[in-house]
């Protein structure tokens, strides 16, 4: 019975975190009108030409309770070709090449998504803040020892 019941919880885990990362652009978005999505990507687009990263300091310790809420999901095993920080699937190189992009572009590709959604939108962390998300990116890049540029 614990064999059977272990089985399922594993099956809706798996299946809960095949959901939660990415996905196809249009079918995210059915309900919402143009307009709306309009409306949505002119906030996302001002709101992250307003950030300037050279003034945010990072907070390892919230980033690494963001990554264990919202990031684990694709980034612990490498969901959707994201970079993996499980030991066994770890790859410096993926990590150093999207650092080698800089801080403001990791931190505009977290908050818009980014290659047609497979990073969701604030990697499905709707609540959090752009402060939050930096914290996030710092926490992964220093456990992956890639240095950002």
């Amino acid at each position: 019975m614990k064999k059977i019941l272990l089985s399922l919880t594993m099956v809706a885990f798996f299946g809960l975190l095949m959901t939660s990362c990415g996905g196809d652009k249009k079918a995210s978005k059915t309900n919402e009108t143009k307009a709306e999505v309009k409306k949505e990507t002119t906030k996302a687009e001002a709101k992250t030409a307003s950030v300037d990263v050279s003034k945010m300091k990072a907070n390892l310790e919230n980033g690494k309770k963001v990554y264990s809420k919202a990031c684990i999901a694709c980034h612990f095993t490498g969901v959707s070709g994201a970079p993996a920080l499980k030991a066994d699937k770890y790859n410096k190189e993926d990590w150093q090449k999207r650092a080698d992009k800089g801080m403001a572009t990791l931190l505009e590709h977290s908050i818009k998504g980014f290659n047609n959604n497979l990073m969701p939108p604030k990697g499905t962390c709707m609540d959090c803040s752009e402060q939050d998300l930096f914290d996030a990116i710092s926490y992964m890049y220093n456990e992956a020892k890639a240095t950002i540029k």
